[in-house]
């Protein structure tokens, strides 16, 4: 009758959405899975920091093998925490910078910066580091934290030096010896 092909359909009905919530679950699941499978695995070192007091609340794995400290060493800690006293002023002011660019009129949501930092290891060894950091907004779109990308370029840093040092034994060499030079592009003469 009328009733029981009611209740059947409402069953269905019941059923049905169940099986869609399931799916939802495990893709949602499955997508988790790989985001977290890329974070574990990365050779540099993902983090976030919450702008309210400038805390860890997420650090990757690949942290410890950058600075020696485990991500849970991070958690509720401070940035500023793990670099050099110049590294930590030159953060605060680039942050401050950037909530104030943050906040004016166009901002551009999807902005990051890339600053070079000096970071004390566990060991007390210190490395220079690349931050790629952006900031991540709530749901008015205000920003409330920062993801940051961490690499380290020490030796990038070092050979840099060798560069600049040669260069200026090459110019100082040049003016003793009264010689100087010049470059030209073959393309634009």
């Amino acid at each position: 009758n009328d009733a029981d092909l009611r209740q059947l359909e409402l069953m269905m009905d019941g059923m049905w959405k169940i099986l869609q919530r399931k799916k939802t679950g495990d893709d949602l699941h499955k997508s988790e899975e790989r985001y977290r499978l890329l974070a574990e695995n990365a050779t540099d070192g993902i983090w976030i920091i919450q702008l309210s007091d400038f805390t860890f609340s997420y650090v990757s794995p690949s942290m410890k093998y950058l600075s020696g400290y485990t991500p849970a060493d991070y958690i509720g800690s401070k940035m500023g925490d793990y670099l050099t006293q110049h590294s930590g002023e030159k953060i605060v002011a680039i942050i401050s910078e950037e909530l104030d660019r943050a906040a004016g009129a166009g901002a551009d949501e999807k902005r990051f910066r890339v600053i070079e930092l000096e970071m004390i290891q566990k060991s007390g060894a210190i490395i220079w580091i690349e931050v790629n950091a952006r900031f991540l907004r709530d749901d008015r779109g205000i920003p409330d934290r920062i993801l940051g990308v961490t690499r380290d370029i020490t030796h990038r840093k070092k050979l840099e030096n060798k560069l600049i040092h040669s260069n200026a034994e090459l110019r100082l060499a040049q003016k003793i010896a009264g010689v100087g030079n010049w470059s030209i592009d073959p393309e634009t003469d």
